[in-house]
């Protein structure tokens, strides 16, 4: 008993011992060590790592600064061009209140000077990507850098809160300035005045583009006409080329294509022609509510050259008026678009897949028939040789003539037969067939 503790004693100890000489010692996958200039430099990694995400989120805040920043010199253009406009209104002799210019004056500036403030920044981005770049971009990209970026950015900040002031300051002068013109006879006479100046030169647009809207759509019409489904090109030629056992064949697919291809070219036409119709009626609807407060400042200006009086308390009026502007601008630009998608992303589109398409039909149809031609021609000639080898053999002659005799009316029908598809006499007349047919074929999967 005592032994066989002992042999498992000895087993036991001894089998982890084997295991331990025997198995091969695994290395972890990292242990290569790769030469460069980090090796063994794990702290300045770590202050590079630091250093590119600091430099990273600086540029971050400066393209998104710069890009806010060129938005709003935009709009503070606008504003300032829109309180100029008001100011010559209101102005007496044609120029603007010198408050009105003085608001516009600085407003503009302020825009000019955060242009320069953003191209400058702008500059010193570029210059920090290229030295981000750099192999040893932490010696490039220095504290003195990042200290320029930083404060060009709050600059373009500050300057961007400058021209908002300056806009609002614009626009608030010049709403100012309405209001002083609107209590004198003569301020307010010029606000009508300026007001239907705008009306006149509106309403020339809006016609000019009524017109055109009715020209362009006679050749929209004519489109959609030859690319309808019943139409004569469509129907009687592509479609019955299509379905025709002796037009398209095997080449009945590519075809099929070409003729799904240029009707939803044409389902799409059609929509942007109603999407066009439908933004010509929503700008003659907006130039009718324009045109009926046009008839009111008119009647006012009117009666104030009679009677200067007459123009003042008109600021609800000319309130209304200006808003119809707005809304007709509006309509006026949806419907300008409209027309541009139409003549561009629609007709061209179909004017040319229906040109190209009618081009290549001709072309195959042209082709089919110089094929068909040559191998009717080529049949009937070798019909004829075959007759005359036929000739050569008296057996031949008495068998041929017995036929003839029996059934004569199988030689009447044969013309007919042979004018509609060639039929060969022979297995090397089938196998000529047969390769003209596979080379026209392949002309065909070519040009289509």
């Amino acid at each position: 008993m005592q032994a066989r503790i002992v042999v498992i004693l000895f087993t036991l100890l001894a089998v982890p011992s084997v295991a331990l000489v025997t198995k091969p010692k695994q290395h972890p996958a990292d242990a290569t060590t790769i030469a460069g200039v980090d090796c063994n430099h794990v702290k300045s990694i770590i202050g590079k790592w630091t250093k590119a995400t600091k430099v990273g989120s600086l540029m971050g805040a400066a393209k998104a600064m710069s890009d806010a920043a060129n938005e709003v010199a935009a709009n503070a253009d606008k504003a300032a061009d829109a309180a100029l406009a008001v100011g010559l209104k209101v102005g007496l002799g044609g120029v603007a209140p010198s408050s009105v210019a003085d608001a516009v004056g600085v407003a503009r500036n302020a825009s000019i000077d955060l242009a320069a403030k953003v191209l400058t920044l702008g500059e010193t981005t570029l210059a920090t990507k290229a030295a981000m770049a750099a192999a040893h971009f932490a010696d490039k990209v220095s504290s003195k850098l990042i200290t320029k970026i930083t404060e060009q950015t709050h600059d373009v900040v500050v300057a961007t809160s400058d021209v908002n002031i300056a806009a609002s300051r614009a626009t608030k002068k010049a709403a100012e300035a309405k209001d002083d013109a609107l209590k004198n006879s003569k301020g307010a006479l010029n606000m009508i005045k300026g007001v239907l100046s705008n009306i006149a030169n509106l309403t020339k647009k809006v016609v000019a583009m009524q017109q055109r809207i009715g020209v362009i759509s006679k050749d929209v019409k004519s489109s959609l006409g030859k690319s309808a489904k019943k139409s004569t090109f469509m129907k009687g030629q592509l479609m019955a080329y299509i379905t025709s056992k002796s037009g398209a064949r095997e080449q009945a697919p590519v075809w099929q294509a070409r003729y799904d291809a240029v009707f939803t070219l044409h389902k799409t036409l059609s929509k942007l022609l109603d999407a066009v119709n439908k933004a010509n009626s929503i700008m003659n609807a907006s130039k009718n509510n324009m045109t009926a407060e046009e008839k009111t400042l008119k009647g006012v200006a009117s009666a104030a050259q009679s009677s200067e009086s007459a123009a003042l308390g008109q600021a609800e009026n000319l309130a209304k008026a200006e808003q119809t502007i707005r809304s007709l601008k509006t309509a006026f630009d949806i419907c300008k678009h409209a027309v541009s998608t139409m003549m561009i992303t629609g007709k061209q589109r179909l004017d040319d897949k229906y040109l190209d398409t009618e081009k290549r039909l001709a072309k195959h149809k042209k082709m089919g028939k110089e094929e068909h031609k040559k191998r009717a021609d080529a049949a009937t000639k070798r019909k004829s040789e075959n007759r005359l080898l036929e000739g050569e053999s008296p057996a031949t002659d008495s068998k041929s003539q017995a036929t003839d005799s029996e059934s004569p009316a199988t030689d009447s029908e044969s013309p007919a037969m042979d004018s509609e598809s060639p039929v060969t006499d022979s297995a090397g007349d089938a196998a000529g067939d047969a390769a003209g047919d596979e080379a026209f074929s392949r002309s065909w999967r070519r040009d289509v």
